[in-house]
């Protein structure tokens, strides 16, 4: 492993493959055709937001280019097939920075904390949420008022990046095209969630089973009658 005079890492293009190549059996496990639905406490009120994942999306989390179509990249890198002669490095500062939280990023139905409008401090990205925790931030573009779809992601601390920030006090996730919300991947120790009071449009989308695991002294008899 090579090194700066900042003590920074230095990849080569054989460190990235291995690096692109191991992470996109990562992104198929976790996130690949999935949906996350993000749970938040914004002072007294309750918010909610879902983030689609596509195949496509693994290109844009590796801090390259190629000219290769997103998908074609993608299955690439999961076949083995990619090689160096196929893409190149955007920013090697940047680019580099992502590779060192990269395995976190994609454990982000496990691993987010806060959520926020970006703020577009520091490095300059046009983005309209940012997602994640001390380490890492997966940037975020709005489709409507709920509906996001990542666009990439930064080695920063959410809480610094972000304005209007709220933490995430449930995390849960389903395959794109199921109509619940079934796995709860992670519930705060830290939020009290029996004093939450969970929105109608909420409990629409999210499975019974995942509801109680929420909030145990919910009454889903008031679910069926809504």
């Amino acid at each position: 492993m090579m090194y700066d005079k900042n003590g920074n890492v230095i990849y080569t293009k054989r460190d990235a493959l291995k690096i692109i190549i191991d992470n996109s059996k990562l992104f198929r496990d976790n996130l690949e055709n999935k949906e996350l639905l993000f749970l938040c406490k914004n002072k007294k009120k309750i918010i909610y937001y879902r983030v689609n994942f596509h195949a496509w999306n693994y290109l844009h989390f590796t801090g390259v280019f190629t000219p290769l179509k997103p998908v074609v990249f993608y299955n690439r890198a999961l076949n083995n097939t990619l090689m160096e002669s196929e893409f190149n490095f955007k920013d090697r500062f940047t680019t580099f920075k992502k590779y060192e939280i990269l395995p976190a990023a994609l454990n982000i139905h496990k691993n987010a904390r806060m959520i926020g409008d970006y703020g577009n401090q520091g490095i300059k990205i046009k983005a309209d949420m940012g997602v994640g925790n001390v380490n890492y931030v997966m940037t975020l573009d709005k489709a409507d008022d709920v509906s996001c779809y990542p666009k990439g992601i930064v080695r920063d601390d959410v809480r610094v990046v972000t304005n209007n920030t709220s933490p995430i006090f449930a995390i849960l996730t389903k395959n794109i095209r199921d109509e619940l919300f079934e796995k709860l991947t992670y519930k705060s120790k830290s939020i009290n969630t029996e004093n939450i009071h969970l929105p109608k449009e909420l409990t629409r989308i999210i499975s019974n089973e995942a509801l109680l695991q929420i909030k145990p002294n919910i009454d889903l008899s008031k679910k069926a009658e809504g």
